[in-house]
């Protein structure tokens, strides 16, 4: 039976006669999963059809010229060539190592040495396809005249030359969609495929007569047995071929589907973020979809044990989203096994004012109160000179961002908190990448936080993580995340402690099952494995990624630095190497501009624009009638709310879409009539 793991990743070359049964051909051994290279003359030809739905590497070489063709055929590694003319043989011949060369009978004569012959189809297929484009139910072919030469029963062409095209178009559609004609062309691509797996593999040690048998078989036209023959794109019934195959086929589906589209500036698209994946993230999503192992497997552990290794943490947690792991990490400090430190409702957290909404809401969530102080322009960060200041008999802990990639000066407030014995969590969500001396943000408090929403450096669609040194800290995060259990096996697993009825806990007798023991008020927060897949594969792009903002955001401030007059640029807090998230904006209090109106103006010119997330957190609704604190005026986080927005950065964006950006701005900026205001 014709497997197509026979031909699966097999370097296949097909020259000629590539508007009809050439195209036909490389269709199919595409659909097994070959490597088809279609070579013919330059112009229109079905390959251009069939590359919706078979992605051929078509060189468009002209099948006359020797050198050429044989340069293609070592370019494209090729084993096997399918040559439909019958003229390229003995050019062909040694054209690179272990080469079979399969020829058409209509090349005439005898095959040159230690090549293999066809069997002529070529006419036939012609014939079934006239006969099927016409209605009629029978046709007649002539394989001494060549594939023109099909006939109706009762003689004279089915076609005239000016109805090649509409019948050609016909003919393929049909072929696409596997009608009838598919099921007659199936048959005879049947002959090629099985002859030429009789002639190739086996052929190992053959004696030259038995070779030479194979070929007078062919050249008599009988077809090959029937045990030797199956439906073209038969599927292998291995599951680990299988596997491959279906893998195989997904990154052939992200090159025709997926493949990035280039700046267009007569339509211009310039989101602030957006997800950057290839095909390998593709296939492992799919990878880890064909295992079925629904919540977190092999691939969330591989990933939870990259991600700690490259931000330098013992401990990494996967949960499903940035906010999830503030609010696992927030609540982390209130567990009753930290004694005397646990935070307790009443206590104080202090924050940045301008900080993302779920950076405070754990706070309230236990009941305690945030501490808001300003932000510092032109880093966006919290005001590190207010923090002092702002420390009561109350204040337990530090919670604040590394603003759009930007870190904060994390050694001062590690030093605050060493002094103040308080919790340090750096909500890292926008700053994957950024380090201070070397050093990655998130491990100088208790805890990191991450978000792998599509926004983010890396995606994994929703999710996000937690991350810590602190081994204590990362059982009772876990502790959190699943349903605030005791136990800490690994789903599917039991008795990871060897004691798992040896417990007594609480009120609960001794002995009673310890995956049913709950520590904490806990959640379920956890991500399946499809994404952790997702986020393993975005891994390997992440240097890159982190390369690219920084490289975005240096153009955005060279194109932007004549507009000083009129903006605020960001600047990188001394001493840190951001990861930047975003280019935040804030116009000077003397613009002759206004905020919303330039973010409208560059939206409708395909723009993406953002606010600094909440602006001023404690004038949002939801703040309304809750209990928080203040220490000073906030003027600078007001100040964000009326004259700061962002654009993005990221790696999707490339130096076309850069300038774009910056030369509608300047154009907007610098209109003669809004300078005379």
């Amino acid at each position: 039976m014709i497997a197509s793991g026979f031909w699966s990743r097999r370097g296949v070359v097909v020259v000629g006669h590539t508007a009809r049964e050439g195209a036909w051909l490389a269709l199919v051994l595409s659909r097994l999963n070959a490597r088809v290279t279609g070579i013919g003359q330059s112009g229109p030809c079905l390959y251009d059809r069939i590359a919706s739905v078979a992605p051929l590497d078509d060189l468009r070489r002209d099948p006359t010229d020797a050198e050429a063709l044989r340069r293609a055929v070592r370019k494209a590694e090729a084993e096997i060539v399918v040559d439909l003319t019958g003229i390229h043989a003995a050019a062909l011949e040694g054209a690179a190592p272990s080469l079979r060369v399969v020829v058409s009978r209509e090349g005439g004569g005898a095959p040159p040495s230690g090549l293999h012959v066809l069997e002529p189809i070529r006419a036939a297929l012609l014939a079934a396809e006239r006969a099927w484009s016409a209605g009629v139910a029978q046709a007649a072919f002539r394989g001494d005249r060549g594939p023109d030469a099909a006939l109706l029963p009762g003689g004279g062409s089915l076609l005239r030359p000016d109805e090649e095209a509409a019948w050609t178009a016909a003919w393929m559609q049909a072929a696409i969609e596997d009608r009838d004609l598919a099921s007659v062309m199936t048959r005879q691509v049947e002959a090629y495929l099985g002859l030429a797996v009789r002639l190739t593999a086996p052929n190992a040690g053959a004696s030259p007569d038995r070779i030479r048998d194979r070929t007078s078989d062919a050249w008599l036209g009988s077809a090959p047995r029937e045990d030797e023959l199956g439906a073209a794109g038969a599927a292998p019934q291995d599951p680990a071929a299988l596997r491959s195959e279906i893998l195989s086929l997904v990154e052939r589906y992200h090159a025709v589907a997926h493949a990035p589209k280039p700046f267009d500036p007569a339509k211009p698209s310039v989101p602030v973020s957006g997800r950057v994946y290839a095909a390998n993230d593709m296939r492992m999503l799919v990878d880890s979809a064909l295992d079925f192992w629904l919540t977190t497997g092999r691939f969330n552990a591989a990933f939870e044990k990259r991600l700690a290794a490259r931000v330098g943490a013992k401990h990494a947690l996967t949960v499903n989203s940035g906010s999830s792991a503030n609010l696992v990490a927030f609540s982390a400090l209130t567990s009753p096994k930290l004694g005397d430190r646990a935070l307790k409702p009443g206590d104080e957290v202090i924050t940045c004012a301008t900080g993302f909404p779920t950076t405070v809401n754990p706070v309230l969530h236990w009941g305690m109160v945030p501490v808001f102080v300003d932000v510092s322009l032109p880093t966006y960060n919290i005001d590190v000179a207010a923090i002092e200041a702002a420390i009561g008999p109350r204040t337990r802990a530090i919670m604040v961002a590394h603003t759009l990639g930007n870190p904060f000066d994390v050694a001062a407030i590690r030093a605050i908190c060493d002094r103040h014995d308080l919790f340090l969590i750096e909500d890292c969500c926008d700053a994957l990448g950024a380090t201070v001396g070397g050093r990655h943000v998130g491990t100088f408090g208790d805890v990191g936080t991450l978000s792998f929403y599509p926004a983010h450096h890396i995606t994994m669609g929703e999710g996000g993580a937690v991350f810590t040194n602190n081994s204590r800290l990362n059982k009772i995060m876990e502790s959190f995340r699943d349903w605030g259990r005791d136990c800490y096996c690994d789903p599917g697993c039991d008795n990871s402690c060897n004691k798992r009825f040896g417990w007594q806990l609480g009120d609960l007798p001794k002995g009673y099952d310890h995956k049913y023991i709950y520590s904490h008020l806990g959640f379920n927060l956890k991500i399946t494995d499809m994404q952790a897949s997702v986020g393993l594969a975005q891994m390997d792009h992440l240097e890159d990624f982190i390369d690219r903002r920084r490289s975005n955001f240096d153009l955005l401030t060279e194109g932007l630095r004549p507009l000083e007059d009129l903006f605020v640029l960001p600047e990188a807090t001394p001493g840190t190497e951001p990861s930047w998230f975003g280019f935040p904006l804030t116009l000077r209090d003397d613009a002759p501009i206004g905020r919303d109106d330039l973010a409208i103006h560059l939206n409708a010119n395909g723009i993406g624009t953002r606010l600094l997330f909440g602006g001023n957190l404690i004038r949002q609704p939801y703040m309304k009638g809750r209990t928080y604190r203040v220490v000073g005026s906030l003027e600078n986080a007001d100040r964000v709310v009326g004259r700061t927005f962002w654009i993005g950065v990221y790696p999707g964006l490339g130096a076309e879409a850069i300038g774009f950006m910056v030369d509608t701005i300047a154009r907007y900026c610098r209109a003669p009539l809004r300078m005379a205001v």
